[in-house]
Order: structure tokens, then C-alpha cells, then sequence
């Protein structure tokens, strides 16, 4: 009787442990997840500020080139 409850205690431990890594394995999967989330959403933002200047030099040329046309 006493190796019987013993076995089951023993099989009860390992499967709270088992539930308990795999909720850890969880977190962390979600917190990895979020994390690549949040460098992605940094880098577009980035992006459309890179692509924002480089319209805005665009525009400038364009203003210099139609200035320096009417200037001959």
C-alpha cells in the first residue's frame, strides 16, 4: 500500500512539474513573442521617419533645381 501511494504521489509531483514548465515555457514564449512585436513595430516607425526625410529631401532638390532653372 505504501509503494502504491508512494508511486502516486510521485506521479502527481511530476505532472504539477511538467504543467508548471510548460506554463514558464508559455510565459516566456509570449514574452519572446512580444518582444519581437514591439522591434518590429520600432523598425517601421523608424522606416517611415527614414522614408519621411527622404521625401522631404526630394522635395528640396526639386525646389533648388526649379530655382537654379529660372535663375538662367
Amino acid at each position: 500500500m505504501r509503494l502504491c501511494s508512494l508511486a502516486l504521489a510521485v506521479l502527481l509531483l511530476s505532472a504539477c512539474s511538467s504543467a508548471d514548465l510548460l506554463q514558464d515555457a508559455e510565459k516566456t514564449a509570449s514574452g519572446a513573442i512580444q518582444d519581437v512585436t514591439n522591434i518590429v513595430e520600432g523598425a517601421k516607425k523608424r522606416i517611415d521617419q527614414v522614408q519621411s526625410g527622404v521625401d522631404l529631401m526630394l522635395e528640396g532638390k526639386a525646389m533648388i533645381e526649379g530655382g537654379i532653372k529660372g535663375e538662367e
